[in-house]
């Protein structure tokens, strides 16, 4: 699930996903669902302007089953998948420089 968001906010988006429970994963964002690696929550993020990101989010079922291939089981969309979306947009929105 693909959205995007208008700032200015009051701290990073680093940071407020860090307050949502995410952590750094090389070009991206995971937060784990339960005490494995999987499932997780993923979300990219791309700054298209000043004021401006969009936000690529899924729910990564199981880890690539093939090596070298990125190829894995997600949930890009469905009702699990707007439930996240909508809590990390909450926290931006509360965030938001007024």
């Amino acid at each position: 699930m693909n959205f995007r968001l208008l700032g200015p906010w009051n701290y990073t988006p680093e940071r407020i996903l860090r307050e949502a429970g995410y952590h750094q994963h090389r070009d991206s964002f995971v937060k784990l669902v339960g005490r494995d690696y999987y499932p997780r929550w993923h979300i990219y993020v791309k700054q298209e302007s000043d004021n401006q990101l969009l936000f690529s989010i899924h729910l990564d079922q199981r880890a690539a089953v093939h090596e070298g291939i990125k190829a894995h089981g997600a949930d890009y969309d469905g009702p699990l998948v707007k439930t996240e979306a909508d809590r990390v947009l909450g926290l931006f929105e509360k965030q938001r420089h007024r």
